[in-house]
């Protein structure tokens, strides 16, 4: 980064350098950290409006704990870049979600300041409570933070963390920071009382007078008690009750989350609490950038800058979903779609302009989601579930137990599949083949371009049972043939008598590409590219092998549960004596660019190629 318009920020190396700072430095600090996000983020890609907003909080939060003892987590982590300038990675802001850069969500391997791994939501409040018994049982003092978002308290995992957090007499302070915005706007009841908590302005400084005066007063502790109960009864008249009021933690009322002064008061007060506390912190989603304040869902998350000569593609497979099934849908008055606070992210605007009274978002509650549209299928409609692939992980229970053994008919629109490239980690779609390959009666087809992913999503919203369909984010490859007839599992792509080659999805893009530079080395495949990947259909492909003397497997998924698993273990069932290679993913992957990953752990061209000649090599003793 470039130093020099930034004198206060690159002087920060770690939290302890806020303290010798006055307000008002703290708050052109802040000027500069906007400045920073405005200028880096769109050129990295990355959440740019939810971090604009939270500048302030982020700030007042390390200017007041000390984390050589208290611990803060936030909840998804996307909007901890504030953090990362704060906490002595400002030199390096500027590989923000590149290839050996920094990550977009915390990561407990890039600094000792933060304490969780995040990426999905919901989680923070649960891990501050985990931090704060550790603590406890191992003598040691702090406060336990957890920032999360009113977007997350549409997620039910928070309230069993509440629910548990409240019956205890731990150090707990739980922000909200309430900006009004999940992804898309948020729905529900929670938005709603959170509008009920900003009556409750100014609470924080009443007490805190309260106490003041109570305590030069003789019988304090039993006048206290008068007044408490007299306090509790107007309390309940005057001040409408929400949700978060009836789980043990103290609520101190809410505050501008934008206002440094009043976010520092109210955190320093909150620390002397031995107890659960709960802040409300109102926060403007896109703060100094006019842009964002606009549209805070557009500029949510922003891609990055297009390198020079990289063309913006024309559309998406999340683009080709929507307005195919918004399309099906005016056909069938019995088709549903249902998202996780993803209306945009799945491509469902279109099906939700079109047909408003079938479209269901659900908020931040992948689980619920599943099993309500189980019993809209068992009810005799046919919902379609939209959903990530890294968020379905969290709905496994509900699609086994609610949808699959209940036999309920619908379709799970499986997005994002595949390496998530500069989300990361948390966000990749690499194992979703393995797991789904436990669910009972589920059929998953895998389209390798648009034509197919409208061709395959027409068949399976139609049939009887639980269905799937996963593709990739982004645009479609050079392939493009739509080679899918109604319920056909496989087909044959090229004729060849050296090595047999399978691969699906996307990634039959990287066999077609393998298979031609093998064959201009004289080594030609017999290609096959599966449309059903579960149940795995592998007549044609065994009989394959066992005239080629090689089977390889090229797919982008971890190898446990995969096609390539499967292959191999009905081989040795048959004994087919022939080769095998399958080139998949390792179990963890970090982000960065597809070139740079894929490198990193032998999926790229290259090594492929290696690979498979090798393995002829070894084979036929050349």
């Amino acid at each position: 980064m470039n130093n020099k318009p930034y004198p206060l920020l690159s002087g920060i190396r770690n939290p302890e350098d806020l303290r010798a700072m006055s307000l008002d430095q703290l708050g052109a600090l802040c000027k500069e950290i906007r400045s920073v996000l405005i200028e880096s983020v769109p050129r990295t890609g990355g959440h740019l409006a939810s971090n604009l907003g939270i500048v302030e909080l982020s700030t007042a939060l390390l200017y007041t704990l000390d984390l050589s003892r208290d611990k803060l987590i936030y909840d998804v982590g996307h909007q901890s870049y504030a953090h990362k300038l704060l906490t002595g990675r400002f030199e390096r802001f500027d590989t923000l979600r590149s290839f050996g850069g920094l990550s977009g969500f915390q990561n407990r391997d890039e600094s000792p300041y933060d304490f969780f791994q995040t990426g999905h939501a919901s989680t923070s409040v649960s891990a501050a409570i985990g931090f704060a018994r550790a603590a406890k049982l191992r003598g040691e003092e702090g406060c336990f933070v957890a920032v999360t978002g009113d977007g997350a308290l549409t997620g039910g995992m928070i309230y069993e963390a509440l629910n548990d957090g409240g019956t205890t007499e731990l150090p707990l302070l739980v922000i909200i920071n309430d900006n009004e915005m999940s992804i898309g706007k948020n729905v529900g009841v929670i938005p709603q009382s959170l509008s009920n908590l900003r009556l409750k302005k100014g609470y924080i400084k009443a007490k805190g007078a309260y106490h003041r005066l109570i305590s030069h007063l003789p019988f304090a502790n039993g006048l206290n008690t008068f007044l408490s109960r007299i306090r509790d009864r107007l309390k309940r008249v005057l001040i409408p009750e929400t949700i978060l009021d009836h789980f043990g933690f103290e609520f101190l009322g809410t505050v501008d989350g934008n206002d440094l002064n009043a976010l520092i008061h109210a955190v320093n007060y909150a620390k002397t609490q031995k107890h659960p506390v709960l802040i409300h912190a109102r926060t403007q989603k896109g703060k100094g950038d006019p842009a964002s304040c606009s549209d805070p869902e557009k500029y949510h998350s922003v891609p990055r800058e297009l390198a020079e000569g990289e063309e913006k593609p024309e559309s998406s497979f999340s683009r080709e979903f929507g307005k195919k099934l918004a399309e099906l849908a005016s056909e069938d008055r019995s088709l549903c779609a249902v998202t996780a606070a993803m209306p945009s992210g799945t491509g469902l605007i279109p099906f939700r302009d079109a047909h408003p009274d079938r479209f269901f978002d659900v908020g931040i509650a992948e689980e619920h989601a599943m099993t309500m549209s189980s019993a809209l299928a068992l009810g005799g409609m046919k919902p379609v579930v939209a959903i990530y692939s890294t968020f379905l992980q969290r709905a496994f229970d509900q699609l086994l137990n609610d949808a699959a053994l209940q036999r309920a008919s619908m379709t799970i629109a499986i997005d994002r599949s595949g390496l998530a490239l500069d989300d990361g980690m948390t966000h990749n779609g690499i194992y979703d083949v393995g797991y789904l390959s436990l669910i009972p009666g589920l059929s998953l087809y895998a389209p390798a371009d648009y034509a197919e992913l409208r061709s395959m999503l027409a068949y399976v919203v139609k049939e009887k049972g639980l269905t799937a369909i996963r593709y990739a984010k982004g645009s479609e490859g050079i392939f493009k043939a739509d080679t899918f007839t109604d319920g056909a599992a496989s087909v044959r792509l090229e004729e060849g008598t050296r090595l047999t080659l399978v691969s699906y999805g996307m990634a039959i893009n990287k066999a077609v590409r393998i298979a031609e530079t093998l064959r201009k080395s004289g080594l030609d495949a017999d290609l096959y590219k599966l449309n059903r990947v579960i149940p795995l259909d592998g007549e044609e492909i065994l009989a394959s092998s066992e005239r080629t003397g090689l089977l390889v497997v090229i797919e982008e998924v971890v190898y446990a549960g995969g096609a390539g698993e499967k292959l191999a273990s009905m081989m040795a069932e048959r004994g087919i004596r022939a080769g095998f290679l399958c080139f998949a993913l390792p179990e963890i992957v970090p982000h960065g660019d597809r070139a740079s990953l894929e490198k990193l752990v032998g999926f790229d061209d290259g090594t492929i190629v290696s690979g498979i000649k090798e393995k002829l090599a070894e084979n036929h003793g050349e």
